[in-house]
């Protein structure tokens, strides 16, 4: 996966990501963090887990069209591997991708709910 400048691309905080979670019709949580991530602090309430490794197979292989008319949030542990992983989907699949900042310490703070995994 090439990553480039992570500049100018949508943000959201986990704030205004709860509240969006409301209705969640057109709305993809992807967690890019490893399982062990997952396994030691678990998942954002009904996130889809792929690790950021396996992105571009997964989408070659048929996710792509199940996610082309909705808004995906990618998640990772602070922010930072995700705001590279919005800019590439963006970018090379045209994809509506938000990065969620601050990641899931961000959620962690805020007190709010996760699943195991």
């Amino acid at each position: 996966m090439k990553f480039f400048s992570n500049h100018q691309i949508p943000n959201i905080d986990v704030i205004k990501l709860k509240l969006k979670m409301q209705d969640p019709v057109k709305l993809v949580l992807l967690d890019i963090r490893t399982p062990e991530e997952w396994k030691e602090s678990g998942l954002i309430p009904g996130s889809i887990t792929l690790p950021m490794q396996l992105i571009r197979k997964k989408l070659d292989n048929g996710l792509l069209e199940k996610l082309n008319d909705k808004e995906i949030i990618i998640i990772c542990r602070s922010g930072n591997r995700s705001s590279y992983v919005t800019s590439y989907l963006r970018k090379y699949y045209d994809l509506n991708c938000v990065n969620l900042q601050g990641g899931i310490l961000d959620w962690y703070e805020q007190n709010y709910d996760f699943e195991e995994y």
